[in-house]
């Protein structure tokens, strides 16, 4: 590749997206699991907010690290002191949370089975399991609960139908 070639690698393209802007929504997933972005380094601020911002998408090491701008060695060295955890456990816990967010959203009509496979956790046993795990119930019990509530236009339409029947009491 000469200096004029621009590289449009898939992973070039992932890295570049490490540069884009990160919703109050993502910092918010990085906050509710307990990560304090502003007394972390910058590589490890990059690395996870890329994981945040990629998570639906199918992530390496490599493909963090590059985004981060260090090598996978290093981006394992920074996310371990910072969080406890590896790279990669803290990318599955991110997935986890959109897969509950997704589950949690009751305009969302998808199978379990579709979430998890939207959040990139693929072995659905695993899901299952880590999920009940992190969340104290399986992911179909949250489906089904979420599921039977009723929606505000649901109550809407109650409340109207009521007040329709009451009229119709009141009038001869």
């Amino acid at each position: 590749m000469t200096d004029g070639d621009h590289d449009t690698s898939p992973r070039r393209q992932l890295a570049d997206g490490a540069n884009a802007s990160v919703s109050k929504n993502q910092r918010r997933v990085l906050r509710e699991l307990g990560y304090d972005l502003s007394a972390m380094r910058d590589e490890v601020v990059r690395a996870l907010e890329f994981m945040d911002s990629a998570y639906h998408q199918v992530l390496t090491i490599t493909d963090v690290a590059a985004a981060a701008g260090i090598s996978p060695r290093r981006l394992q060295e920074l996310v371990r002191a910072a969080t406890s955890e590896s790279p990669m456990n803290v990318l599955r816990q991110i997935r986890m949370l959109y897969a509950r967010q997704m589950l949690l959203d009751s305009a969302e009509r998808r199978t379990v089975g579709d979430i998890a496979r939207a959040a990139q956790l693929l072995h659905l046993g695993r899901f299952s399991v880590r999920y009940a795990a992190e969340f104290g119930e399986s992911p179909s019990k949250t489906a089904r609960r979420v599921r039977q509530r009723p929606s505000r236009s649901a109550s809407t339409r109650k409340r109207r139908t009521f007040d329709v029947l009451a009229m119709e009491r009141i009038e001869p």
